[in-house]
């Protein structure tokens, strides 16, 4: 008799953005968060490898929500209480270990493997619910952030894994070594003007960039290479 096991539909959106640049696909929950996060990456147009990145589990949020409704549907006193709640809620977040975080990376930022949540915890033992939220960071320098929201989790009788599905999305995605937000907002301001930096144009093999458009079969592909070479998860698990 084949298992249940979840598939789990999420938004991710790229943070800070003035063009609108999301992506909505479903992932099956025998995958890892490692794999969530490589994911996320290649429909974003980042790469795992080139620069460090981090993914945590956002475990505040689902209480900042759930006070955010008692408040709304309380009394002046539970409001009150729940006012208090908020400003002293510490934080209850889960960081996951991921490849990039070796011993000498995690020296450097004065943490250690212990301070982290193995990276190779499955998706379904992670604890999601509908409504939760990931934050995933990619270079650090440029500050990259991805907002990542659990919108469906389905209950699928089936043992197979499933394949990743990309339901929809917008926008391009990033530019790499551009300076992060501040810079692919410059960027499309210059499109936009016709005035675009001919280097950032070279950088393209001569053709400009419209941070609008959004490709489903390159994003498809794209996440297909990653799941077929993560050969360096044989070192890290």
């Amino acid at each position: 008799m084949k298992q249940k096991h979840n598939l789990y539909e999420f938004k991710a959106t790229l943070k800070g953005s003035k063009t609108k640049i999301w992506r909505r696909y479903k992932i099956d929950g025998q995958h890892d968060m490692v794999y969530l996060a490589d994911a996320t990456m290649a429909l974003f147009k980042m790469f795992p490898g080139v620069y460090l990145y981090a993914l945590t589990y956002v475990r505040s949020s689902i209480i900042q929500t759930e006070l955010r409704r008692l408040k709304r549907g309380a009394n002046q006193e539970h409001k009150a209480l729940a006012e208090m709640i908020m400003l002293a809620l510490p934080t209850f977040d889960t960081k996951y270990l991921m490849p990039c975080d070796t011993e000498e990376n995690l020296l450097e930022a004065d943490l250690a493997p212990d301070d982290f949540t193995p990276g190779f915890v499955k998706l379904q033992d992670s604890g999601l619910k509908k409504d939760a939220e990931l934050l995933l960071e990619y270079d650090f320098g440029d500050g990259w952030e991805v907002s990542i929201k659990v919108e469906k989790v389905e209950a699928i009788a089936n043992t197979d894994m499933l394949p990743t599905e990309i339901i929809k999305g917008k926008g391009y995605g990033i530019i790499e070594d551009i300076g992060g937000t501040w810079g692919l907002n410059d960027y499309q301001e210059s499109y936009e003007q016709g005035q675009v930096d001919p280097d950032i144009i070279d950088f393209f093999g001569g053709e400009e960039v419209d941070l609008t458009e959004f490709n489903l079969e390159d994003a498809i592909a794209d996440v297909k290479d990653i799941a077929d070479n993560q050969i360096y998860r044989l070192d890290f698990e």
